[in-house]
């Protein structure tokens, strides 16, 4: 569905699961009048009784006017006792500045099916867990291509920026066990190469 405001701008995009009232699934992307993108994200539609409604999941990205972010995080779903499905901010939550530059944060972690946040981190804090989370991503990305070595500087200079993050250690710990996995594996499949060499050779 698209909606437009008056001036012709885009409103909305995005799917629907129902209209009347307007209950979103799916991608969806939210826009000022200028037609600056203001937020984007996932929703997911759900049904409780005769009622049908929406919540956001998953990673949001939020606009100031002027087209520089204002806020990343992600939200994750929970079920409560009577069956209604919330919505809250899990993780890390990044704001930003109309000139881009990291604000402050904020974390959220999981307790007794719903999040807290935990704690609030302002101008360097703020900057140094936004480096963080960059490094993770970008060594996440390595990790996926199978290039642990590479994968595990990333890492470590992750820990470096910001050292608080237990969760650092785990993710070094695998990138080094599957580089050394795939040395061994590398290592096996030369010498069986050369002994059916040797033995093509002998025979």
């Amino acid at each position: 569905k698209k909606d437009f405001y008056k001036n012709g701008k885009p409103q909305f995009q995005g799917y629907l699961y129902d209209v009347n009232p307007d209950i979103k699934s799916g991608y969806s992307e939210f826009y000022y009048k200028t037609g600056n993108i203001k937020k984007k994200g996932q929703f997911k539609a759900f049904k409780l009784g005769d009622e049908l409604y929406d919540r956001p999941f998953g990673k949001f990205i939020s606009y100031h006017k002027n087209g520089e972010v204002s806020e990343v995080g992600e939200y994750k779903l929970f079920k409560l006792p009577n069956g209604e499905v919330v919505s809250f901010k899990v993780g890390d939550w990044l704001y930003y500045g109309e000139d881009g530059m990291v604000d402050s944060a904020e974390v959220y972690e999981e307790k007794h099916e719903k999040t807290v946040m935990v704690s609030t981190l302002f101008s360097e804090d703020a900057k140094k867990l936004a480096k963080y989370n960059t490094l993770v991503l970008e060594g996440d990305e390595l990790y996926t291509e199978r290039r642990y070595s590479e994968a595990k500087l990333k890492y470590q200079e992750a820990k470096k920026v910001f050292p608080q993050r237990k969760e650092i250690d785990v993710y070094i710990t695998n990138a080094k066990k599957e580089h050394a996995n795939l040395i061994n594996n590398t290592k096996e499949l030369t010498d069986s190469v050369h002994t059916s060499i040797s033995n093509l050779y002998t025979g």
